[in-house]
């Protein structure tokens, strides 16, 4: 898939300035605070919304691509076989193979324990799963999930990243999200947008970097002078240590930084001398 020159104004509100990039089959994620414009991109992308210039060539004739919404729903008194059975037949799936196929992607989604159960009854985070699931079949050649892990806990957050692990070795994946968390061990590419304008594309170990040499560890506000943004809290030998992310780079700060450390510095403009 390319996305060239990808603008979309909201009457004299710019939501997405020229954005480019080309995407291939891995899982891709896209970062960026509330409000960049990733939910607009999403829905440029998947052919829900047109942009105002630019394209987004998904390079074939008919291709089908997977969708996830921020705020997912269904009716509330069919079970998730039965959901994913309409979906599959509003989506003009033959019969001979829809079957199969909402067999292949409840398993996949670990959904088999559920598969009887209502959408009412469902938790938030099996529900959020049974969207995955339908953003499957298909199959897909590209899956768009915008911000799939909103409102889990962080157990449901970890069979979030099972199910996409799984998912990610057939389809190309991208992930919507403000959390630079979600994608650690998920996603080897990250592209970053701030205001509607892709700031960064690049792997996520090379957005890591540029907190290195950046993270300063604290017990109290003292680096906040001199620029420090805070990125963490954690609590050792009963004390609350901050974690800061500085704006310039020093010997000083050795503490090993995360993906969450580097996109903060990159959003705040810590981003020289790489």
């Amino acid at each position: 898939m390319r996305v060239t020159d990808l603008t979309k104004w909201y009457g004299r509100k710019r939501a997405l300035n020229a954005v480019s990039f080309d995407l291939d089959q891995r899982c891709t994620a896209l970062l960026g605070p509330n409000g960049a414009g990733k939910t607009t991109l999403m829905k440029c992308i998947a052919g829900l919304m047109s942009p105002t210039s630019g394209t987004v060539d998904l390079r074939g004739k008919d291709p089908v691509v997977g969708y996830l919404p921020q705020q997912f729903s269904f009716l509330p008194n069919l079970t998730v076989r039965e959901s994913l059975m309409y979906l599959g037949r509003l989506g003009g799936i033959g019969e001979d193979a829809l079957v199969a196929q909402v067999d292949d992607v409840i398993a996949k989604t670990r959904l088999t324990e559920w598969a009887d159960m209502r959408f009412k009854a469902l938790s938030g985070g099996t529900a959020r799963r049974m969207g995955i699931a339908q953003s499957l079949l298909g199959p897909p050649e590209l899956v768009l999930l915008d911000e799939p892990t909103s409102g889990l806990d962080i157990e449901e957050r970890s069979k979030f990243k099972d199910v996409l692990a799984r998912a990610s070795g057939s389809h190309a994946i991208v992930i919507s999200t403000h959390l630079a968390e979600d994608i650690v061990g998920l996603c080897e590419r990250a592209l970053v947008l701030q205001l509607g304008s892709l700031i960064f594309d690049g792997a996520v170990e090379q957005l890591r970097a540029f907190a290195t040499g950046r993270v300063c560890l604290s017990a109290d506000d003292s680096p906040s002078a001199g620029g420090g943004i805070v990125s963490g809290l954690s609590v050792e030998a009963g004390s609350s240590v901050y974690r800061y992310v500085m704006p310039e780079r020093s010997a000083e700060y050795t503490a090993s930084p995360t993906v969450a450390d580097g996109y903060l510095a990159l959003l705040h403009g810590y981003s020289d001398g790489q």
